[in-house]
């Protein structure tokens, strides 16, 4: 009878949002269509919320939760948005046309547009967004500064938190707002939007050892809020560690890693934009940051080494790494936030085999374990998870839907699409 409700709930919830969803997503496609039109004058974030988000958990006393919607405004932005440019000039000038929109208003206090490219640019290249100067900063590096931009900006803003992206990728105001407010209800984590390929990475990558181990590897450039001390701390760490110069360069790779927690990773709702010359392309790209992941990974098992054979009141001082992590209890919940208006869908569904457990000899073997956890899946199951993610529930499209992997669900999990 309980499950009948479950279903009976997510049914009637669907099918009024449906008509509405349809409308938003040809919108989008309208707008997606325009995009070398700067200023986006008609994008806009519809004022009704589409379907609520669902979790089903481990009390049975209340099978449905509604997540709160985002409020219209705060008091004050509390947001630094950086964004880094190298080859993909056109597509900044785009990503700052919508992050300094009326939509966001509340949310980004300032745009801070690093440049690593050697040809400056100034104010005037992004004069036909409309953002004005005292809300959009620029800064010329004197040298590349690669990832390590994006922290420095970061640890040097007058916000409260930081949001970071690429200038490859388009991620919708509703989508930022979302990420805020959800930071707000724990502002002491990081919240990384990855495409499904990437999740699936960083879930087979999980590392868990009796040491003290429990971390994984995720991207940043797809879109990340984290608090400004997170940055902070971060950099403040590398500096401990002596870091190299090239080390600092290709802090991407050492941030999950290093703060010794599993990331929280939502199923995005981005769009790429292309264009320019990618900077990890290939094998000599993933072969470098492969190294550098690896790096990382000895650097936190050289830390938490010293933790344990250290005074505990010495060590804990030691500043991001999180030195007491515990493996969640229970189901993984996947998230993914919606496009069309700020709501979250989370669900507890799985979508890998329950055989898939986090675990490592040493954290080192992180490719190791993911290369055997591909070979355990098989794939037909990489395909189906890259093919039906949980984001393809809420991106308000009647022609796509997420597909539990398997055929049954339990009867503590709920299965909600559009």
């Amino acid at each position: 009878m309980v499950r009948r409700t479950i279903v009976f709930r997510c049914l009637l919830v669907a099918c009024f949002v449906l008509p509405s969803v349809h409308i938003l997503w040809r919108r989008h496609t309208h707008l997606l269509s325009d995009l070398d039109q700067i200023p986006w004058d008609g994008l806009a974030s519809p004022s009704r919320p589409l379907a609520a988000s669902f979790l089903v958990g481990a009390n049975r006393s209340s099978n449905i939760q509604r997540v709160s919607l985002v409020s219209a405004s705060q008091p004050y932005p509390d947001v630094t948005a950086v964004v880094l440019n190298w080859s993909r000039l056109p597509n900044v000038v785009r990503i700052v046309s919508l992050l300094c929109g009326t939509w966001l208003e509340d949310v980004i206090a300032e745009i801070v547009v690093w440049n690593n490219n050697p040809r400056e640019i100034s104010y005037q290249t992004f004069a036909k967004t409309g953002c004005p100067s005292e809300k959009l900063r620029i800064y010329n590096s004197p040298h590349n500064a690669y990832f390590q931009a994006r922290y420095v900006t970061c640890e040097q803003a007058t916000t409260r938190f930081c949001f970071l992206q690429d200038d490859d990728y388009l991620i919708m105001p509703e989508i930022i707002r979302t990420l805020h407010a959800r930071i707000l209800e724990t502002p002491d984590h990081t919240i990384h939007l990855l495409p499904p390929h990437e999740v699936l990475s960083t879930q087979l990558r999980t590392a868990v050892t009796s040491d003290g181990v429990h971390t994984s590897s995720a991207w940043l450039g797809h879109g990340t809020i984290l608090p400004r001390t997170g940055a902070a701390d971060f950099l403040a760490l590398l500096h401990h560690l002596n870091a190299s110069e090239d080390e600092m360069k290709m802090a991407d790779n050492y941030f999950t890693i290093l703060n010794n927690r599993f990331p929280e990773v939502w199923f995005d709702q981005g769009i790429e934009l292309g264009g320019g010359q990618p900077f990890t392309v290939g094998v000599e790209g993933n072969g470098r940051n492969k190294i550098h992941i690896i790096n990382a990974c000895r650097y936190l098992d050289t830390l938490l080494s010293a933790f344990r054979a250290s005074d505990i009141s010495h060590t804990s001082r030691l500043p991001f790494i999180e030195v007491d992590a515990v493996t969640p209890a229970g189901r993984q919940i996947f998230q993914a936030p919606c496009l069309g208006d700020s709501c979250l869908l989370q669900m507890n569904i799985p979508l890998l085999p329950s055989h898939l457990k986090a675990g490592s000899h040493s954290v080192d073997d992180i490719f190791i374990q993911e290369l055997r956890n591909i070979q355990s899946l098989g794939q037909d199951a990489v395909d189906h998870y890259l093919r039906f993610p949980p984001s393809q529930a809420v991106d308000g499209r009647p022609d796509t839907a997420f597909r539990s992997p398997f055929r049954t669900l339990m009867d503590n999990e709920l299965k909600c699409g559009d």
